[in-house]
């Protein structure tokens, strides 16, 4: 959207890029792209039509999801042309200003959640084995099969895993939430670190090489990291 080729050059359709500029600034005020798509489907703005050598129509559509994302991070845009894994500068003329781009792009990387769209491997479970129901079994890790680019990952109980969905009266906890919690309360615990201290064997304490300011300092400098 916003070009037509012409032999091996792009050329602005004014048209196109004043829609493509009104999409970036509406994303960037209303700040959530399923907003956006409603407000863009009221409008009944689409997606870029054109006709083939063929004489045949083609594009035209309702902007989806997929698609907006798809003109959100295409650089081309801003002038830019993609070479193997690598976008250089070119000599069509951009449509998007670099400040409206990189405003849009740190809404983009704000809303962003880690490990979204990254399988999740099962070393990747912090608390394996250190998840206990109520019922004194084991929560097992857990992961969904691959949906619509993204994998979501549980602490599930055993019986759960072992009698199927129902099978257990306590909940799958989800393992990202779940590890953030637990990692925010060590946290906290190294901030005020001297009651952790403590409780390390009298052995290990009377070492003569122990120092519990060190030890206290080593514990602050982990939570800063």
């Amino acid at each position: 959207m916003g070009y037509a080729a012409h032999g091996q050059r792009l050329e602005v359709i004014e048209e196109e890029a004043k829609q493509v500029r009104h999409i970036f600034e509406r994303f960037l005020a209303l700040g959530s792209a399923t907003d956006l798509l409603r407000e863009l489907g009221a409008q009944g703005m689409t997606t870029k039509a054109w006709i083939t050598k063929a004489g045949k129509s083609r594009g035209g559509e309702a902007i989806d999801k997929n698609y907006l994302y798809k003109l959100l991070h295409n650089r081309m845009l801003i002038g830019e042309i993609k070479a193997g894994n690598v976008w250089l500068p070119v000599a069509h003329a951009p449509i998007v200003p670099c400040d409206l781009w990189d405003q849009a792009h740190a809404l983009i990387g704000a809303r962003h959640r880690p490990r979204k769209h990254r399988p999740r491997e099962r070393q990747d479970f912090l608390l394996k084995g250190k998840v206990f129901g109520a019922d004194g079994r084991a929560y097992s890790p857990w992961c969904s099969s691959l949906r619509n680019n993204r994998v979501y990952a549980y602490y599930v109980p055993q019986r759960g895993i072992a009698v199927g969905a129902g099978g257990s009266t306590l909940p799958r906890c989800p393992a990202f939430e779940l590890e953030s919690v637990v990692m925010e309360h060590v946290r906290g615990q190294m901030r005020a670190p001297i009651p952790v201290v403590e409780q390390l064997p009298a052995s290990f304490r009377q070492d003569p090489l122990f120092s519990l300011d060190a030890a206290c300092a080593a514990l602050k400098d982990i939570d800063a990291s």
